[in-house]
């Protein structure tokens, strides 16, 4: 009797803890839709963050890492006028994401304990800012307007998919169609980054 009951609660242990390992992986799996306002003047409240910091696949990181350490600059146009990136994006109430900004620098921080690539498209999903090849936030191409991404002067084309590189300098442009913007091609990063 006594060799049957412990059969029983090893089956009933290997049971709970099967189900418990599907629901874990389950929940991991499990990608939410982002909530994207596409508010440019500031970053996203914490509980929106973090929602899309999982959407964009990034971790909530107990304070930035040093393995993948690179920093690149954004500059963001919006028909002629520069808009500033908001500090604090990635930044929650007691955690950090491996890409972040500290102030209203327009300075991206990539700062992760892991050694993996990381993407423009990230930042912005994490921010709650559409960015693809048509748009930036509201502002999509049309019979009159056009976007043009830069990264080091060259144009690309798929901005959501690129890489993060250190000392990246990010022009995103939106305006007139019939206008050429001034391609930047370098920021002058301070010296301690």
């Amino acid at each position: 009797m006594k060799n049957k009951n412990n059969k029983f609660w090893i089956i009933f242990a290997i049971l709970i803890f099967a189900i418990l390992f599907i629901l874990v992986i389950k929940n991991n799996m499990t990608i939410p839709d982002p909530i994207i306002n596409n508010d440019l003047e500031k970053a996203p409240k914490t509980s929106d963050l973090v929602i899309n910091m999982k959407a964009a696949r990034l971790q909530k990181l107990p304070q930035e890492g040093s393995v993948t350490h690179n920093h690149g600059h954004i500059d963001l146009i919006i028909n002629g006028e520069s808009i500033d990136i908001p500090e604090g994006i990635g930044i929650g109430s007691n955690f950090i994401s491996p890409i972040h900004t500290h102030d209203e620098a327009n300075i991206l921080h990539v700062e992760s304990p892991y050694r993996k690539n990381y993407t423009l498209g990230q930042f912005f999903t994490e921010w709650g800012v559409t960015l693809d090849n048509n748009c930036v936030a509201n502002y999509c191409t049309d019979d009159n307007n056009k976007l043009l991404v830069y990264t080091n002067g060259k144009q690309i084309t798929d901005p959501e998919k690129y890489i993060l590189k250190q000392y990246d300098e990010i022009e995103i442009w939106y305006g007139n169609k019939n206008d050429t913007p001034e391609v930047i091609s370098s920021f002058d990063f301070p010296s301690d980054l």
